[in-house]
């Protein structure tokens, strides 16, 4: 870990050349693969990040809902033409913070969603309670089990 006294010493007075290939963000192709859940159209996110860890579960959880995922390089394709259940399971839902967003797909979709209380990295407090909120605002009836 980088202590208050790090810092980059960079050289330069060189013209820059070449190319770099900028890989697309995980925050966003995981928001754009749980809004695929919302139509049974064909979806396609180019430049996505496969191989990251938390695009791989959300694939999961989308997956198990009765999605159909498939990769080439760095586009993935995805289409759910309908949602087969609306339970998100404990073992997949608790690792991530990703679960919350899925109750607005399936409660389109199927009119109910079962989701686990978020997980995913312990960076500090962060609530869902404006989700819940949102939601009941929108005239869900939300129940918190166990």
């Amino acid at each position: 870990m980088a202590d208050n006294n790090s810092k980059f010493l960079i050289n330069g007075g060189k013209p820059l050349s070449g190319n770099v290939k900028v890989s697309g963000a995980k925050n966003s192709a995981t928001k754009l693969l749980v809004a695929s859940l919302l139509t049974g159209d064909k979806c396609v996110l180019k430049n996505s990040p496969n191989k990251i860890s938390d695009l791989i579960l959300t694939k999961n959880i989308c997956e198990n809902l009765g999605s159909s995922i498939s990769i080439l390089k760095d586009t993935l394709s995805v289409q759910t033409k309908s949602i087969s259940n609306y339970h998100i399971s404990s073992d997949l839902g608790n690792k991530t913070r990703i679960a919350i967003l899925l109750a607005g797909p399936l409660l389109l979709r199927t009119g109910k969603a079962e989701i686990p209380v978020p997980g995913g990295c312990k960076i500090g407090s962060r609530p869902v309670n404006f989700h819940i909120d949102s939601l009941e605002k929108l005239g869900c009836s939300v129940t918190l089990k166990d």
